[in-house]
């Protein structure tokens, strides 16, 4: 359960459980000096949640990023700073830079979706010289986190996995529609939140190419990357 409180974006810092304020922020909004070093968590959805409360829970002030949309962890009362930018996970890397005269201290960027940590590792050279960021470079990251991308990693080390086929726009995914066997499951390359919202599902799975592309047409305007 998120207890609410009132919106982080207001003068001062806010207060906690017991009523005090937490001796981290002055009233212009700029982080006094703290024995904590600060965590900056980008995604505010169930997995920046956890981590917001894991951190906040241990006493170490939590500025959280939010691009607008109706997150649980906007209100919780373990975020105590809401940074907000507009656009995509580059605008946030934006703010970031932007905005990190604010901190007396490197904080900790946690990426808690795959998008974030992908720009966040694209744009590491820039946020090393004044943030600490626990990610690998950038090739490794889209290996790993991209479904396309550890398709191609699997395919050039050999590992035994289902055939796959690829697909970056309807084009291509009618050609995939007529080679594939079916059954056969649709997974996009990322699972942002813009693809939660328009497809509602993980995966899906297709029993012939009518179904297929049906599926891939739910969300294919907002992330048209996909693997079969």
């Amino acid at each position: 359960r998120v207890k609410a409180r009132p919106s982080p974006a207001g003068p001062g810092a806010p207060a906690d459980v017991t009523g005090a304020r937490r001796p981290w922020f002055n009233s212009d909004g700029r982080m006094t000096t703290s024995h904590h070093i600060p965590a900056l968590v980008t995604d505010l959805w169930a997995g920046g949640l956890a981590a917001a409360r894991t951190l906040g829970r241990r006493g170490i002030p939590v500025i959280g990023l939010s691009n607008g949309a109706p997150a649980p962890g906007v209100r919780s009362r373990h975020v105590w700073r809401i940074w907000n930018y507009r656009g995509d996970s580059d605008a946030l890397v934006d703010v970031l830079l932007r905005r990190r005269g604010e901190l007396n201290d490197s904080p900790v960027v946690f990426a808690t979706n795959d998008l974030v940590a992908s720009a966040l590792s694209r744009r590491r050279d820039e946020l090393l010289k004044g943030f600490r960021l626990p990610l690998p470079a950038p090739g490794v990251i889209e290996e790993g986190i991209g479904k396309q991308g550890f398709a191609r990693l699997a395919d050039r080390l050999g590992l035994p996995i289902p055939r796959t086929f690829q697909a970056n726009d309807l084009g291509q995914m009618e050609c995939v529609a007529r080679q594939t066997s079916y059954p056969c499951i649709l997974k996009p390359d990322y699972r942002s939140v813009q693809y939660f919202l328009a497809a509602r599902a993980k995966a899906f799975i297709a029993e012939n190419a009518a179904g297929l592309l049906a599926s891939y047409r739910k969300f294919c305007h907002v992330e048209p990357r996909v693997v079969v």
